[in-house]
Protein backbone atom coordinates (compact mmCIF):
# COMPACT_ATOMS: atom_id res chain seq x y z
CA UNK A 1 0.00 0.00 0.00
CA UNK A 2 1.31 3.43 -0.89
CA UNK A 3 1.88 5.82 2.00
CA UNK A 4 1.39 9.28 0.43
CA UNK A 5 2.91 11.07 3.47
CA UNK A 6 6.32 9.47 3.18
CA UNK A 7 9.19 11.19 1.37
CA UNK A 8 12.81 10.21 0.76
CA UNK A 9 15.81 12.29 -0.23
CA UNK A 10 17.04 11.33 -3.66
CA UNK A 11 20.38 9.61 -3.36
CA UNK A 12 22.12 11.88 -5.86
CA UNK A 13 21.77 15.02 -3.78
CA UNK A 14 18.47 16.24 -5.10
CA UNK A 15 15.84 17.87 -2.90
CA UNK A 16 13.67 15.66 -0.71
CA UNK A 17 10.27 14.72 -2.05
CA UNK A 18 7.85 17.07 -0.34
CA UNK A 19 4.71 14.98 0.01
CA UNK A 20 3.21 17.40 2.54
CA UNK A 21 2.62 19.89 -0.28
CA UNK A 22 1.96 17.29 -2.99
CA UNK A 23 -1.18 17.91 -5.02
CA UNK A 24 -2.83 14.82 -6.56
CA UNK A 25 -4.17 16.97 -9.43
CA UNK A 26 -0.65 18.08 -10.33
CA UNK A 27 0.54 14.48 -10.15
CA UNK A 28 -2.31 13.36 -12.39
CA UNK A 29 -1.35 15.83 -15.12
CA UNK A 30 2.29 14.70 -15.11
CA UNK A 31 1.40 11.00 -14.93
CA UNK A 32 -1.16 11.29 -17.73
CA UNK A 33 1.53 12.74 -20.01
CA UNK A 34 3.94 9.91 -19.11
CA UNK A 35 1.34 7.20 -19.65
CA UNK A 36 0.33 8.63 -23.03
CA UNK A 37 4.03 8.39 -24.01
CA UNK A 38 4.54 4.80 -22.80
CA UNK A 39 5.32 3.68 -26.38
CA UNK A 40 8.19 6.18 -26.78
CA UNK A 41 11.64 4.62 -27.15
CA UNK A 42 13.96 5.87 -24.41
CA UNK A 43 16.53 8.18 -26.00
CA UNK A 44 20.25 7.44 -25.54
CA UNK A 45 21.90 9.70 -22.98
CA UNK A 46 18.65 10.43 -21.12
CA UNK A 47 19.61 8.42 -18.03
CA UNK A 48 16.45 6.35 -18.57
CA UNK A 49 18.02 3.68 -20.74
CA UNK A 50 18.54 0.19 -19.34
CA UNK A 51 17.37 -3.38 -19.29
CA UNK A 52 13.86 -3.52 -17.86
CA UNK A 53 13.13 -7.07 -19.00
CA UNK A 54 11.88 -5.94 -22.39
CA UNK A 55 12.73 -7.33 -25.80
CA UNK A 56 14.29 -4.69 -28.01
CA UNK A 57 14.92 -1.09 -27.06
CA UNK A 58 13.55 0.20 -23.77
CA UNK A 59 10.37 2.23 -23.97
CA UNK A 60 9.13 4.69 -21.39
CA UNK A 61 6.44 2.20 -20.39
CA UNK A 62 9.15 -0.37 -19.56
CA UNK A 63 10.81 2.13 -17.22
CA UNK A 64 7.51 2.94 -15.49
CA UNK A 65 6.50 -0.73 -15.20
CA UNK A 66 9.79 -1.67 -13.54
CA UNK A 67 9.68 1.22 -11.09
CA UNK A 68 6.05 0.60 -10.13
CA UNK A 69 6.53 -3.18 -9.83
CA UNK A 70 9.00 -2.71 -6.99
CA UNK A 71 6.59 -0.57 -4.96
CA UNK A 72 4.78 -3.66 -3.68
CA UNK A 73 6.13 -3.37 -0.14
CA UNK A 74 7.63 -0.85 2.21
CA UNK A 75 6.98 2.86 2.42
CA UNK A 76 6.43 4.53 -0.93
CA UNK A 77 5.79 7.99 -2.31
CA UNK A 78 4.71 9.03 -5.77
CA UNK A 79 4.55 12.74 -6.54
CA UNK A 80 4.44 14.74 -9.73
CA UNK A 81 3.91 18.20 -11.08
CA UNK A 82 4.11 20.31 -14.21
CA UNK A 83 4.94 24.01 -14.24
CA UNK A 84 6.54 26.57 -16.55
CA UNK A 85 9.93 24.82 -16.25
CA UNK A 86 8.56 21.41 -17.25
CA UNK A 87 7.26 18.28 -15.55
CA UNK A 88 8.72 16.01 -12.90
CA UNK A 89 7.54 12.68 -11.52
CA UNK A 90 9.28 11.10 -8.52
CA UNK A 91 8.87 7.56 -7.24
CA UNK A 92 10.56 6.73 -3.95
CA UNK A 93 10.64 3.43 -2.10
CA UNK A 94 12.03 2.23 1.20
CA UNK A 95 11.65 -1.32 2.45
CA UNK A 96 14.02 -1.84 5.38
CA UNK A 97 17.52 -1.17 4.10
CA UNK A 98 16.37 -1.35 0.47
CA UNK A 99 16.04 2.25 -0.77
CA UNK A 100 15.45 3.29 -4.37
CA UNK A 101 14.20 6.29 -6.27
CA UNK A 102 13.45 7.45 -9.76
CA UNK A 103 13.06 11.02 -10.93
CA UNK A 104 11.72 11.58 -14.43
CA UNK A 105 11.89 15.10 -15.88
CA UNK A 106 10.38 16.12 -19.22
CA UNK A 107 8.80 18.97 -21.13
CA UNK A 108 5.39 19.10 -22.76
CA UNK A 109 4.31 20.74 -25.99
CA UNK A 110 0.60 20.82 -26.70
CA UNK A 111 0.12 18.32 -23.87
CA UNK A 112 2.55 15.79 -25.36
CA UNK A 113 5.86 14.68 -23.91
CA UNK A 114 8.86 15.97 -25.86
CA UNK A 115 11.13 12.95 -26.19
CA UNK A 116 14.35 14.97 -26.48
CA UNK A 117 13.65 16.58 -23.09
CA UNK A 118 13.35 13.25 -21.22
CA UNK A 119 15.82 12.90 -18.32
CA UNK A 120 15.94 10.30 -15.56
CA UNK A 121 17.85 9.88 -12.34
CA UNK A 122 17.36 6.30 -11.18
CA UNK A 123 19.05 4.95 -8.08
CA UNK A 124 19.18 1.28 -7.15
Amino acid sequence: MINWRFGLALALGSQAVNTAQADPHDARVAWAALLRAAHVVVPAGSGCEGDYGQKGPARLGDVLAMQLAYMHAGENAIVGRCDAQGCRVELNRRAGEDVSSARIDFNLRDGRLQTASLRCVITP
